[in-house]
């Protein structure tokens, strides 16, 4: 009788062990799972990425924009003004809203941190003429060099809602 109970008691310490292991491996894989979906921002590949809005491949390292939504969905744009188009048709709260600045290329910046110059004389992929910079000084200092207008992020985007 002695060894049927200490069988039995062994066999109960065996099934919980199988237990608690499932929920350990549970426990790494939803860990693993977690750590995969990251929300942060990805670098342009130029020349080889595609613009989510015109489907065209991102060629000028002056003028990219990325979104960054908070399940971590990454959208690829060639330009300012593509990313905007796309955030019309597409309105949400992206985790991150970033653009290059043309004076420092292939580099995500914080677009509604950033100054934007509307200029003939600076060309972009889609020929909005929109081009984004630093800060306002630098911005202002563009349009007194070449002419055009400055917007922040948000005059930019109730210029483009219309």
């Amino acid at each position: 009788m002695l060894h049927v109970r200490n069988l039995l008691e062994l066999s109960q310490f065996i099934i919980l062990s199988k237990l608690d292991m499932q929920r350990f491996f549970l426990f790494i894989i939803i860990g693993f799972y977690a750590m995969s979906c990251s929300v942060e921002p990805a670098p342009i590949s130029y020349g080889n990425d595609e613009c989510k809005f015109c489907m065209m491949k991102i060629m000028d390292e002056r003028f990219g924009a990325e979104i960054v939504t908070e399940k971590g969905k990454i959208y690829k744009f060639d330009s300012a003004e593509c990313m905007l188009r796309y955030s019309k048709e597409n309105p949400g709260n992206p985790k991150h809203v970033l653009v290059t600045h043309v004076n420092v290329p292939n580099v995500l910046q914080d677009a509604k941190s950033s100054y934007y110059v509307i200029c003939e004389h600076i060309p972009s992929p889609m020929g909005a003429n929109l081009s984004s910079y630093p800060n306002k000084e630098f911005a202002t200092t563009k349009v007194m060099e070449l002419g055009g207008e400055t917007y922040s992020w948000d005059g930019l985007l109730e210029k483009y809602s219309n």
